[in-house]
């Protein structure tokens, strides 16, 4: 099998990888750019240079007098996914680029929610009462936060959801406006399916206009900020501490809960890790391994009794812990 493998050119191995990307959803246009970009340096400064080379791949990410390490990250973080796409079809001379080239500086632990917090914040939601300025409350908040936790949606991703990206006949949501551009579909369980579907119901009964938002207030969408207000009321009612603003816990840890929650339930289950990992990260819209890989090791710090489980799957993937806030 590797000689087959490794019988194809770089070239053809990076078309490869990118009708991969584009197969999983993801729009991949700037990546494909620098990645692109990258071959052009290759035949250009290194045209000897065979397979994915130490060489190759640390002159190309030297970072440049006049570029920011934001850009540089950008640059060389395509090339860094294609060395780890190269390595899993079995390419020998693969070089995967130090995972501190494309990782953010600042680091954060966040707010994993126990289940029972995640019951109390839940009860606190469903049992709030709406007023004048804010129709409809305990029905937007009460889905909106179970799609976040139950599907580990960002927050920008729900609040931008139109009543056109709700397929109720598939329980299927399609995230159009991703953090990394891309698209994908998020399929929900029956319970959510049926929630959403009495949420369409009940809102298309009070309102007759607006711009198809599932979430709105008389047709204009609902702010973060508004959200966020009752999001820190929850969490006081339910018995959940907070440390201050941007010290969590936040409304972006439910995205995090879920992902660890996933990876627990599935370890705990013996599932084959190595066919639900890559679901997981196309399920949350990852653009890189390693995004997704970052949860294992919120996984088992949290629940230390299954890292044996993890590693007999996963070998020695699991990542020093860190991560971008935002992800």
């Amino acid at each position: 099998m590797h000689e087959g493998v490794n019988a194809l050119t770089l070239d053809e191995h990076a078309n490869n990888f990118l009708l991969e990307q584009h197969a999983i959803g993801k729009k991949y246009h700037i990546e494909e750019y620098y990645l692109r970009k990258f071959l052009s340096y290759r035949d250009n400064h290194l045209p000897k240079a065979t397979g994915l080379s130490r060489d190759l791949v640390m002159s190309w990410a030297e970072k440049s007098p006049v570029e920011s390490e934001p850009t540089q990250r950008f640059r060389v973080s395509p090339v860094r996914q294609f060395a780890l796409y190269l390595s899993r079809v079995g390419v020998d001379n693969a070089y995967i680029l130090p995972a501190q080239y494309v990782l953010h500086k600042t680091q954060f632990i966040p707010h994993i929610y126990t289940d029972h917090e995640v019951i109390e914040f839940m009860k606190q939601v469903d049992q709030c009462k709406e007023f004048h300025a804010f129709p409809n409350k305990p029905e937007i908040l009460s889905l909106l936060f179970r799609l976040l936790y139950c599907c580990g949606l960002r927050i920008s991703e729900a609040l931008a959801l139109q009543q056109n990206d709700i397929d109720l006949q598939n329980g299927v949501l399609t995230i159009r406006q991703s953090k990394n551009g891309s698209e994908r579909l998020v399929p929900m369980s029956v319970s959510l399916t049926n929630r959403m579907r009495h949420y369409i119901d009940i809102m298309e009964d009070r309102y007759t206009h607006g711009d198809n938002y599932i979430f709105h207030i008389h047709g204009k969408i609902i702010s973060y900020c508004a959200i966020y207000g009752n999001f820190r009321n929850f969490l006081r009612m339910a018995g959940i501490s907070h440390c201050g603003r941007g010290k969590g816990p936040r409304i972006h840890d439910f995205r995090h809960t879920f992902a660890v929650h996933c990876l627990r339930k599935w370890v705990r289950e013996g599932k084959n890790m190595n066919a639900y990992y890559p679901v997981l990260s196309a399920y949350m819209g990852h653009s890189a391994f390693k995004d997704t890989q970052y949860y294992l090791h919120l996984t088992v710090d949290m629940y230390p009794e299954i890292i044996s489980r993890v590693e007999d799957y996963l070998g020695d993937i699991i990542p020093v812990l860190g991560g971008t806030e935002d992800e």
